[in-house]
């Protein structure tokens, strides 16, 4: 089993592209909140959305940094004995700040980031879900990957 950490920025965005999930961690006063979300990336950030209330809302207003953790393709190995065993796969990890997106016009470009994640478009809104939807941008300051083979 090698370890490797990625450095090449190409090959971090092959992981995060094909990804289906990213678990994003958000500071409280006791420990870290951590919530699986459906996103979208492009440019150097991340893409979530959400409803328009809720915990994560509350804590992102009391502090916007955040760290995720993004996993692809990962699969567990058995090994002969306990201590042996590991997962084999790629990883990406990093921080930034959240801002929320609540302009209209602003959330279409933005479903679009996140539905062009896992489907091809072109896409259809609805309006009512559009309005009753928070999108929240997360600016990456620090980003490294992981493969595990």
């Amino acid at each position: 089993m090698s370890k490797k950490r990625i450095l090449d920025r190409q090959e971090i965005e092959q992981v995060m592209n094909s990804a289906p999930t990213c678990f994003l961690a958000i500071n409280t006063e006791k420990a870290p909140y951590i919530i699986p979300m459906n996103f979208g990336y492009t440019d150097n950030a991340l893409y979530l959305h959400t409803g328009l209330h809720g915990k994560k809302l509350e804590l992102l207003r009391k502090d916007n940094r955040v760290g995720f953790c993004i996993t692809g393709d990962c699969q567990l190995v058995s090994g002969e004995k306990a201590c042996n065993w590991t997962v084999r796969g790629q990883s990406v990890t990093g921080h930034g700040r959240a801002t929320f997106i609540s302009d209209d016009d602003e959330k279409q470009q933005v479903f679009d980031i996140l539905m062009s994640h896992y489907i091809a478009g072109p896409y259809e809104y609805n309006p009512q879900s559009v309005a009753a939807a928070l999108l929240i941008r997360i600016d990456i300051d620090e980003i490294s990957g992981k493969s595990i083979e």
